[in-house]
């Protein structure tokens, strides 16, 4: 992962951006997911 970073000129804030991201994505999995149990 670190890698990928050396490329850029702030990794810092292109790691957060990718976590804060990554939180949103798992946020909406988990709300489709509470859905889908409640459907059934």
């Amino acid at each position: 992962m670190k890698y990928e970073f050396a490329y850029y000129h702030y990794p810092s804030e292109i790691e957060d951006i990718l976590h804060a991201i990554l939180e949103n994505h798992l946020s909406v999995l988990k709300g489709t997911v509470q859905q889908v149990v409640l459907q059934v």
